[in-house]
């Protein structure tokens, strides 16, 4: 009978490592095993960076952002202020890979 043991799980966006040894010395050395899983992300980015995105009244942080992009499935309005810059809007699929690329006016 042959098992493995799992010395160690990583897991980045859009990839998950594992990394198992065999459970008995008869068997191979330790074998990595990367699992890649099409994890829809979002990048945000403004020209000046620093600006606020925000989804509806939720605040997700300031450009850049890097995030998993699990919104539903539909057009998402985003915003990205800045002070002393006109608010920017655009939208962007949910549950997809998008970037949004903000260029901001000076008021």
């Amino acid at each position: 009978m042959h098992g493995i043991w799992v010395l160690g799980v990583s897991i980045v966006i859009g990839l998950l490592s594992v990394v198992v040894s065999p459970a008995s010395a008869d068997d191979l050395g330790p074998i990595r095993v990367n699992v890649e899983r099409a994890l829809p992300t979002l990048e945000v980015e403004s020209d000046p960076s620093g600006a606020l995105v925000q989804i509806g009244e939720e605040r997700l942080g300031t450009t850049p952002l890097f995030m998993e992009n699990n919104f539903p499935p539909s057009e998402i309005e985003v915003r990205v202020s800045l002070h002393g810059y006109q608010p920017w809007k655009g939208v962007f699929l949910g549950g997809e890979t998008a970037v949004v690329k903000a260029k901001l006016k000076r008021r």
